[in-house]
């Protein structure tokens, strides 16, 4: 009990809010780091347009998204920008 508890506090203060996501059904968020940054692919796989909620500030790197909305089975890739 007192383990869970713990291990539960480390995990969520490991987790920054920027990196948590809520998703549509059929939307798949994915991150990748590197040296120059954070990158995330958002990939839709649903037959119509599905909006994303992003919490911070980024770059179009490849794909559409309008108002936060990716095509129906659209994929985009984006680079978070450094000023967040």
């Amino acid at each position: 009990d007192g383990y869970m508890k713990l291990y539960s506090e480390i995990v969520r203060s490991e987790i920054s809010k920027d990196k948590v996501i809520y998703t549509p059904e059929n939307v798949n968020v994915t991150y990748r780091y590197s040296d120059d940054g954070c990158y995330m692919f958002i990939m839709n796989f649903n037959n119509e347009p599905k909006q994303v909620k992003l919490p911070f500030e980024y770059s179009i790197l490849s794909g559409e998204l309008d108002n936060d909305t990716v095509t129906p089975y659209g994929c985009v890739i984006l680079k978070k920008n450094n000023n967040m």
